[in-house]
Order: structure tokens, then sequence, then C-alpha cells
């Protein structure tokens, strides 16, 4: 099974990582727009909605520092953002174990080729990168909203909105993330019982070529298992920046049609 043949590329970062955990994990992908509104509102506690209503009714007072220049300024920040982290997150599919990159976990070729590898060192790794990827686009978010507040009423008022729904969402958006991992592991153990289904060839059967040595190499289970995860990782920082990319777009909205 090739995930990347099932996955259109012109979808929407948050439909594509939809269409591919829907792919990995071989389920129908789910509307996600169904009932939007009605599903939010149940987010939002009776606190939540107090300090709503108080960023809707929030005036800013200022002083405003517009920079015509700040929308470039940001956008670049965003590009570099990204492109470190899509950068480290391929390193770390190739990269040797340091202390700021752990490797990819490889599997012992002593083990017996007819017993699968723990899942634990695999989910650990997703974790660690899901845990960089969280960072790095938080912090970005945080740049922008504090950017675009300083250039005039409006953009301070929307970056109280954000700064409200980032503070609300935070729980729920952490709880769906969470999921990828409990994802990755039933693909996991399907890729390893459809190579136990499959007869050894010859190839397999060359003593100077463990079984175990093959999985890794492309065409093997495990090495179509880590290009999945690593799509899976791409796809989560994708969506991780959107309320950034949203933030920036609204921001260069207002720069352009302005007086």
């Amino acid at each position: 099974m090739t995930i990347a043949r099932t996955i259109p590329q012109a979808a929407p970062h948050s439909a594509r990582l939809v269409q591919l955990v829907a792919a990995i994990s071989q389920t129908a992908a789910t509307d996600s727009h169904a009932c939007f509104a009605e599903r939010l509102g149940r987010l939002f506690g009776l606190g939540d909605t107090m300090d709503l209503d108080s960023a809707i009714g929030f005036r800013p007072k200022g002083p405003f520092e517009p920079s015509s220049g700040m929308a470039d300024k940001l956008r670049a920040d965003l590009v570099a953002t990204r492109g470190k982290m899509t950068d480290r997150v391929r390193q770390s599919f190739s990269a040797s174990p340091s202390d700021t990159m752990p490797g990819l976990p490889q599997p012992d070729l002593d083990e017996d080729p007819r017993v699968s590898p723990e899942f634990m060192p695999y989910q650990n790794f997703y974790l660690a990168r899901q845990r960089e990827l969280a960072a790095g686009t938080r912090q970005l978010r945080t740049r922008i909203r504090a950017a675009v507040a300083t250039s005039g009423p409006a953009m301070a008022h929307l970056a109280q909105l954000d700064t409200v729904f980032d503070h609300t969402l935070a729980g729920y958006t952490s709880q769906c993330f969470a999921t990828l991992p409990t994802v990755l592991e039933k693909r996991f153990e399907t890729l390893w019982q459809s190579r136990q289904q499959m007869n050894f060839d010859q190839q397999d059967h060359d003593p100077a070529r463990p079984p175990v040595q093959d999985w890794t190499r492309p065409g093997g289970w495990l090495h179509q298992y880590c290009q999945e995860m690593q799509m899976l990782l791409l796809a989560e920082l994708d969506v991780r920046l959107e309320p950034a990319v949203g933030l920036l777009d609204a921001y260069t909205h207002e720069v352009s049609n302005a007086p």
C-alpha cells in the first residue's frame, strides 16, 4: 500500500492530515466541517465564554506603531520557521543519534526476524518530534500575534481574540494530536502482520543479508512505516502552523486595504 498516492496534493493542510490519517488507519475520512459551530461551542466552558465575551468587547487604546515592512518580516519569519522545522523532521529520520538530534530507532539486526520489534521506541521518537513542533509553532504564533497587535486597533482586537482561542483550545488541540501515535501504533502492527504473511523470497534467505536488515531497505515494511511516520509529522506541522498563517493573512489583508 502506497499511502502517498492516496492523498490529494492540493488539499488544505487540515484536510490533508485527516485524509492521511484515514489512509494510514484504513478508515473513511469524516467531514470535519459538519456541525462545526456546535462542536466548537462545546469546547467553551463558562469561564472561557466570559473570556471570549471580554475579548469581543475589548477596545485597544494603543499606542500603535504600524510598519510598512512588517508583513514581509513576519512572512519571512514564518517561512524560515517552517523550513527549519521541516528540515529538522527530515534530518531526524536520517541523522545519527546525538544530544540535540535523537536518531530514528533501528531494529537489532541480531534479533529473531520472526519477532516484531518493540513499538515504544518509535512512539517516543514521534512524541519527541511532536513536542518540538508544538513548541516551535507556538512561539511563532506568539511572535506574530505580538507584532500585529501593535499595528492598529483592528489587529489588536484580533490578537486579543486569538489569545482567548489559543488558551481555550489548547487542551483540545493537544488531545487531537495525541491520537496520532495511537494511529501509528496500529499501523505498525498492521504492516508487521502483513510482512509475516508474506513468504520469504530468495533474498530473504540469503545469509549475507539477514531479513531484519531488509526491513529498513526500500520495499521493507519498516522502511514504509518510517516514510508514513515522516509524512504524518510534516502534515501535522502544517496544521499546527495554520493559526499563525491565519493571523498573518489577516494582517496582510488589513495592511493592503488601509487608506
